[in-house]
């Protein structure tokens, strides 16, 4: 398989297994997924891994995020957002879908070198580079809603997307003064494996639906059910 185009289902540059989509929602159409009572985008398809990377379409909740911003990885794990995100949110989910979301590794570091620090969870958020390397305010992932990524910008701000499309900061301490009394809006991110479309194609007004894997066929690829780019006469992406 190899890339075609630079919009809509793109093949990674440094890894040939990895598609990812890249452009606005009129470039970007066909990603949509209903899955586990839940609207998401897929981000990410892993051919090698079949699994897919997920992201909440729209924000589920809105918490403070922190006590102060996260300068470590058990800072980050203690806090308040991952403690909503794997114990209150993946609780929440019914047992089949907690058991096909995989533990991937976030990156929470420092928006200038965001794998500076790393947790491996089965919840996450998005990180700046995934925001930019989608497009960022040209992008799907731009929902004209202030949303929080998992980076810090520096000791005292944490990243958030503004409801602009562009890259803000926030103080967590301001939230406890009431400057942002309704703490950070979150997406939720996850990786999932094993999963049969069975309807659906994929646009907004038709998602993707999936059905539990039978334990009696054997593994069939993500890129069987979501075309992706390949060398020939067809060119198009997605």
């Amino acid at each position: 398989l190899e890339q075609v185009g630079t919009k809509g289902l793109v093949q990674d540059e440094t890894n040939s297994n990895i598609y990812y989509y890249k452009g606005t929602n009129d470039e970007v159409t066909n990603n949509h997924l209903w899955y586990g009572g839940h609207h998401w985008r897929i981000m990410e398809i892993d051919t090698e891994a079949n699994t897919l990377l997920l992201v909440s379409q729209q924000p589920l909740t809105s918490i403070h995020s922190s006590s102060a911003v996260w300068t470590s990885q058990k800072e980050y794990e203690n806090s308040y957002v991952n403690t909503w995100l794997n114990e209150y949110f993946y609780n929440s989910l019914d047992g089949s879908i907690q058991n096909n979301i995989k533990d991937n590794t976030f990156n929470v570091g420092i928006y200038t070198d965001v794998d500076e620090i790393t947790t491996n969870q089965k919840v996450g958020l998005l990180d700046a580079d995934q925001y930019t390397k989608s497009g960022g305010q040209n992008s799907y992932l731009d929902i004209k809603d202030t949303f929080l990524l998992g980076n810090r910008s520096d000791s005292t701000y944490i990243r958030i997307v503004f409801y602009t499309g562009r890259f803000d900061v926030y103080n967590p301490s301001h939230v406890i003064t009431g400057i942002l009394p309704n703490g950070a809006a979150i997406r939720p991110v996850i990786k999932i494996s094993d999963i049969t479309i069975t309807e659906g194609d994929g646009t907004l007004e038709s998602n993707y639906k999936v059905a539990d894997k039978s334990s009696n066929t054997s593994n069939i690829q993500v890129g069987e059910y979501i075309k992706v780019p390949y060398s020939g006469s067809d060119s198009a992406c997605g």
